[in-house]
């Protein structure tokens, strides 16, 4: 996993439109507390091909502010990456409990809502949109706004991997209602407040999709697939195990070829 600059206070410079004499800086802040003793909820409903269909994630609420300085990894590469259960006659997919449980414990919930003074976050898969369908690349605008709602896991690696630009559009328009922008008078800085953890996993994922950062790892093995690239033509994420695969194919492709070589130049020594 690759490390990361504080994200709470990151800075920008944006020039206004009036003829280049005044800039503004832009801060991101984040406004979650981080939960403390999480716990699994007793009732988890199957779908009806037997997959996981939706979880519920309880926890007590905590005083701690979420720190990005605390983070090994961004919070968007780390969601998309977790294990997720799949039902293989529909391919619809859900975070798996342990998981979700993990991530939650380090980065805070997606998003919750109070009751009986706990936190509660509902965990739901594409199953629960009530569709027959193998892949989402056929939903529209209000499927893909429900899935965003949903904090859904499948349609960011649906986006991470294809780069549909109609599912990016609803992200930023998803991303653009939940932020809320201030001017702090006292340092001049335009403040962009983030609410929680799913509203910065989708303002990351599309800062790095623009900038032509997000990848899937062509090692078909790799345990976390999705990863930010550092030069424009990496193909593979830096896991040892997925170099070493690499660094293996290039050398069997080369004693291939060579082998191919030889075996050509031997037969064409005996024609002679």
């Amino acid at each position: 996993m690759v490390k990361q600059k504080n994200l709470a206070e990151t800075s920008s410079t944006v020039r206004a439109g009036l003829g280049g004499a005044y800039s503004f800086r832009s801060v991101t802040r984040l406004r979650w507390q981080l939960p403390t003793e999480l716990e699994l909820g007793s009732h988890v409903q199957q779908n009806l091909a037997g997959g996981l269909s939706s979880y519920t994630i309880f926890a007590k609420p905590g005083d701690i502010t979420a720190d990005p300085a605390r983070w090994k990894a961004t919070p968007h590469r780390v969601f998309v990456n977790l294990p997720a259960s799949t039902t293989p006659e529909l391919g619809l997919e859900i975070v798996e409990p342990k998981a979700m449980l993990g991530f939650s414990k380090r980065y805070g919930l997606l998003e919750h809502n109070t009751v009986n003074d706990r936190w509660v976050l509902q965990v739901q898969s594409t199953a629960s949109l009530g569709y027959i369908s193998s892949t989402i690349e056929g939903f529209g605008p209000e499927e893909f706004g429900e899935l965003i709602r949903m904090k859904s896991q499948a349609l960011l690696r649906f986006a991470w991997k294809t780069g549909d630009k109609r599912v990016r559009d609803e992200i930023g328009r998803y991303t653009a209602q939940e932020l809320q922008a201030q001017v702090d008078i006292a340092t001049g800085a335009v403040v962009l407040n983030v609410a929680n953890a799913w509203t910065l996993i989708c303002m990351l994922f599309l800062r790095d999709h623009a900038a032509g950062k997000t990848a899937v790892c062509a090692n078909p093995e790799c345990p976390a697939p999705y990863f930010l690239k550092s030069r424009k033509t990496q193909k593979i994420c830096e896991a040892g195990e997925c170099v070493a695969w690499a660094q293996r194919n290039y050398a069997l492709r080369w004693w291939r070829e060579n082998e191919s070589k030889a075996s050509k130049g031997k037969l064409e020594g005996k024609a002679k």
